[in-house]
C-alpha cells in the first residue's frame, strides 16, 4: 500500500510526494470503514444520502466524525519474533527510537550513546537545561527512523542504552517510495 503525504499531487511546486509510514490513525480508520462497507455490499451513493438500506452499516461504521460502534485502540508496528515452534509465535510491538538515542559507526560496528540533561543555559525562554552529549563524545547522530523492541525501549526508559539487537532500522522493516501521480482506470 502507498500512504502519501497530505499535500495534493497538483500542488504548486510539489510534483513528487513521499510515502508516510506508519500511516496516520485517521487514514487506517478510513480504510477499515471502507473495507467493512465494501464487505457488506453497501452502495456508497445510498450511504452518503442516508438511505434506510444503509442504516445497519451506519450503526457499525458511523458516518463522518461519528464512528458508530467502530473504535480504534491504537496502531502499532509489530514484528513476529522467530520461534522454533511456529504454533507459538510471539508478536512484539516496536517503538520509534526517541531522538535522545544517538549512533556512531566505528570499526564496522555501531556505538550508541544517549543525550543527557545539560547545565542551565540562558535562552529567550529564561534559564533552561538543554540536552547535550556526554563530555568527550563526538560524531554521534540521532536515530531518525529506527525502531526499538520492547526490551530496548524499557532499557532506554531506565536510563541505559539498548542492546544492538533491540534496535531495528526502518529500511529492514518497510520501504519508502516517491510518486509523481496516481494512475487510475476510469472503467473501474
Amino acid at each position: 500500500l502507498f500512504f502519501k503525504e497530505s499535500r495534493p499531487f497538483e500542488s504548486i511546486g510539489g510534483s513528487e510526494l513521499g510515502s508516510v509510514f506508519p500511516p496516520p490513525p485517521r487514514t487506517v480508520l478510513g480504510a477499515l470503514r471502507t473495507a467493512i462497507g465494501d464487505a457488506q455490499g453497501v452502495s456508497w451513493a445510498a450511504f452518503s444520502n442516508g438511505s434506510d438500506e444503509t442504516r445497519a452499516t451506519r450503526k457499525i461504521i458511523g458516518y463522518g466524525d461519528d464512528l458508530g460502534a467502530l473504535s480504534l485502540q491504537g496502531i502499532w508496528l509489530s514484528i513476529i519474533k522467530a520461534s522454533e515452534n511456529k504454533d507459538n509465535e510471539e508478536v512484539e510491538r516496536l517503538f520509534p527510537a526517541p531522538l535522545l538515542l544517538l549512533k556512531k559507526r566505528t570499526d564496522d560496528r555501531d556505538d550508541f550513546e544517549r543525550l543527557q540533561i545539560g547545565r542551565p543555559v540562558r535562552t529567550h525562554l529564561g534559564e533552561v537545561h538543554l540536552p547535550e552529549l556526554p563530555k568527550g563524545k563526538m560524531g554521534y547522530k540521532p536515530l531518525e527512523s529506527d525502531w526499538l523492541t520492547l526490551s530496548g525501549f524499557e532499557s532506554l526508559l531506565a536510563g541505559n542504552v539498548p542492546k544492538t539487537h533491540d534496535i531495528l532500522e526502518a529500511k529492514k522493516l518497510f520501504s519508502k517510495e516517491s510518486r509523481l501521480g496516481i494512475a487510475r482506470n476510469n472503467e473501474t
